[in-house]
């Protein structure tokens, strides 16, 4: 018996990839996020903005 798998596997477009968080701000976030055992709900959704909103949040205090 020859067992068919096919591959269903879909690229994501290319303006749907977001680059990971970095820098300092993003690093001084969550470092007080961790020590503080903080609940954001860009952790809970794996959002992938939270560099973005943590620069902002960091900017205002």
């Amino acid at each position: 018996m020859e067992n068919l798998v096919q591959d269903t596997t879909v690229q994501k477009p290319k303006w749907i990839r977001v680059k990971l968080p970095t820098g300092k701000n993003y690093r001084e976030l969550r470092t007080l996020v961790d020590k503080y055992k903080l609940n954001t709900i860009c952790q809970s959704g794996s959002c992938p903005n939270m560099g973005s909103a943590g620069e902002k949040v960091l900017q205002h205090s």
